[in-house]
């Protein structure tokens, strides 16, 4: 075998495709992501032209791997001898997985090719609170905000991605933000870990895999005595995250029973401060009591005067303990506090939608977008109300302007779908109404 190409250790320094002519794009070029499993940069690759193949395709033009795995052998262990060649001869070019992603990111600096809470929620089948949980650890953080709506982006989907992941293998919240503090601590040149490292768990603790061995979170190397290919199938994976480290009944940890003890140490009665309420509502909120956490929540309020953001938290529990009454009555209150807390406004008309009163939704988000016009979200919702309603011409502006607006999001194929049906079946003048 030729001695290891030195161009793969310096990839993620140079990576010169990106660097170059700002018009770049990977129209025509062949592109295999060596085991990666990521949708989204599939997609952005997809849409920007590129050709998606297998790594043993001969023909391949650039090959995408992760830094903190795959090193020089390994790839050229994973690809055909053409490739292997035509690697050495400088004919294909390696990319770090972090520097696509930063590179679609800054390609795509408008609004709609984010995404917001609602949506991301959606992604990952977690609900709205549990992101601004996440959120409110710093776990994510919001790239972009319009009249208090939060909107993320790429490598911020990446970082929930890992996140949820990490949440099913046992770890909570807390538990996780403890571990990337302690990486803060000797990796300070790393800004967002869980999208440019690959993590795995073991126990309570994240560990990192750097080039052949793992490292803790304190920094403490460990030997790992598995194979490559076992390493690479360990790595936190949509596909494979049954089989990492510690994902197993008998080492994963069982999620820490904080209920009673909240209750009991953290009690109203013993708070002097509003951070103090707002800090054990959010705990019983993360540990999954969400009649105590509104309780908590409502005596902030009383103690301190209402507040929409509030209203809006206690609105959200209500609706998932299924009290859609009391959540419409909360987000009307936000709303009354705050008009243009447009988050309220939307999650309002979803809660309309519910109760049957989809006549009264379509007002309110029609409200929202005359605050927002580009509130994705708010069209693909008023889209589905109009067309309940029977306006089929209304219905398909929406849903061809939230196209427009989330071209790849995770709810665009049901709008684009949506589209076709509408067209064939609604008595309208196809000619007077936007292409989808």
């Amino acid at each position: 075998m030729d001695e290891p190409d030195n161009n793969l250790d310096q990839a993620c320094a140079a990576t010169l495709l990106l660097q170059g002519d700002s018009g770049f794009s990977f129209h025509k070029l062949r592109v295999t992501l060596l085991d990666l499993h990521d949708p989204d940069l599939q997609q952005a690759l997809v849409d920007d032209g590129a050709q998606l193949v297998d790594a043993n395709d001969a023909d391949v033009d650039v090959i995408v791997f992760d830094p903190a795995t795959v090193n020089s052998d390994m790839l050229r262990m994973r690809i055909s001898a053409k490739s292997a060649q035509r690697l050495q001869d400088g004919a294909i070019q390696v990319i770090g997985h972090p520097q696509l992603v930063q590179y679609f990111d800054q390609q795509s600096p408008g609004v709609h090719r984010l995404v917001t809470r609602s949506m991301l929620a959606d992604m990952l089948d977690v609900s709205v609170a549990t992101i601004r949980s996440w959120q409110r650890r710093g776990l994510i953080q919001r790239v972009s905000t319009f009249s208090k709506l939060d909107y993320f982006d790429f490598q911020e989907v990446s970082a929930a991605k890992q996140l949820a992941m990490l949440v099913d293998l046992g770890m909570s919240p807390a538990t996780i933000q403890q571990n990337l503090q302690q990486l803060a601590r000797w990796m300070p040149n790393v800004d967002r870990p869980l999208n440019q490292l690959s993590v795995l768990v073991d126990g309570k603790k994240i560990l990192l895999r750097q080039n052949d061995g793992l490292v803790e979170a304190g920094g403490q190397r460990r030997l790992d005595f598995a194979h490559p290919a076992e390493r690479q199938a360990s790595s936190l994976d949509p596909d494979s995250a049954s089989d990492s480290v510690g994902a197993d009944d008998s080492s994963c940890p069982e999620i820490l029973p904080f209920t009673n003890r909240l209750q009991t140490e953290n009690h109203p009665s013993g708070f002097e401060s509003r951070i103090q309420y707002l800090q054990a509502a959010e705990a019983l909120e993360e540990a999954g009591d969400f009649v105590e956490s509104i309780e908590i929540y409502r005596s902030c309020q009383l103690a301190f005067g209402p507040e929409p953001e509030v209203c809006l938290r206690i609105g959200e529990l209500l609706f998932r303990l299924g009290d859609l009454q009391g959540a419409r009555e909360r987000y009307y209150m936000a709303i009354e506090l705050d008009e243009s807390l447009i988050e309220a406004r939307a999650a309002l008309g979803c809660v309309l939608v519910e109760l049957g009163e989809s006549d009264l939704a379509v007002p309110v988000f029609q409200g929202a977008l005359n605050l927002h016009p580009d509130y994705a979200d708010v069209h693909f919702q008023l889209a589905r109300s109009l067309q309940s309603a029977g306006e089929g011409m209304q219905a398909i502006k929406h849903w061809n302007r939230f196209i427009e607006l989330s071209p790849a999001g995770p709810w665009t194929d049901e709008a684009k779908s949506q589209v076709v049906f509408l067209r064939r079946n609604e008595s309208v003048d196809h000619s007077s109404l936007p292409d989808s």
